[in-house]
């Protein structure tokens, strides 16, 4: 058993006003001012667990030490904001160009774990297997599946749901990823403007791979940029500002896996 169990709360953002299909809970593509607008392949209506239903649930656990819960407590729960100065960090997070326009998540997936197993892993489809919900012929990655599958794949990191109370905040968590070598997982719902080039009209899996120093910018490893007509990011890889990831964060309302 852990020790300092703490007793926390969590105010969950609220969800965003999301593009859905009467006959389903997956938003489809839609056109705005005749461009295409990409619907993202997340679950709509799903409440992902929590970090803290996931610590109780690792105390149960008997795979989990004492020191490795208490890492976790300590990694989600403890107010560690003071932290060494930003500097310019990239994780070598290889691009896997999803395969469907739902299959953000498997890709997702297979770009994190590639990145710790440096190994020849489950293609997207078998990922799918594991991650994905059809509901009335809709089809999405769940969440909680997705985290689940990389927490499975490798023991480098347990990944749990973070909820950013500020761009400042979401990139000095990001910082303190990436500096331990840990590609965080954002949840985002992209609006285009500015460094997004598309729109999407539900949520949308990718990493964030890079920091800048300073941390104002953030590198990003996005599965479906090689879908955009007129890209340039053949290695999949591009900058948006810490602003414009914070708001694509809450504007989808789930938080980001750290």
């Amino acid at each position: 058993m852990c020790k300092f169990l703490k007793k926390l709360s969590f105010s969950l953002l609220g969800g965003a006003f999301i593009l859905v299909s009467s006959v389903g809970s997956i938003a489809y593509a839609t056109e705005a001012d005749n461009e295409a607008v990409y619907p993202g392949g997340d679950i709509m209506d799903e409440k992902p667990q929590t970090a803290w239903e996931q610590y109780l649930e690792m105390l149960e656990d008997p795979a989990f030490s004492e020191e490795e819960c208490q890492e976790f407590y300590d990694r989600m729960f403890t107010d560690s904001k003071e932290r060494a100065k930003i500097t310019f960090k990239i994780l070598a997070v290889p691009y896997c160009k999803q395969e469907t326009n739902y299959y953000c998540g498997p890709a997702t997936a297979q770009q994190t774990v590639r990145f710790y197993t440096n190994s020849i892993e489950e293609s997207q489809d078998d990922i799918w297997k594991s991650v994905g919900v059809e509901y009335s012929g809709t089809k999405g990655t769940s969440g909680d599946l997705l985290k689940n599958y990389v927490n499975s794949k490798q023991s480098t990191n347990t990944y749990a749901l973070e909820y950013p109370s500020s761009a400042s905040d979401m990139s000095q968590d990001i910082y303190s990823d990436i500096n331990r070598d840990v590609p965080v997982i954002l949840w985002v719902k992209v609006q285009k403007g500015g460094n997004w080039l598309y729109s999407t009209s539900g949520g949308h899996f990718m990493n964030a791979s890079g920091i800048n120093t300073g941390g104002s910018l953030i590198e990003v490893t996005d599965p479906y940029i090689g879908w955009v007509e007129g890209h340039n990011f053949i290695a999949g890889k591009y900058w948006v500002t810490a602003e414009e990831a914070y708001s694509a964060t809450t504007s989808r309302g789930m938080g980001y896996y750290k």
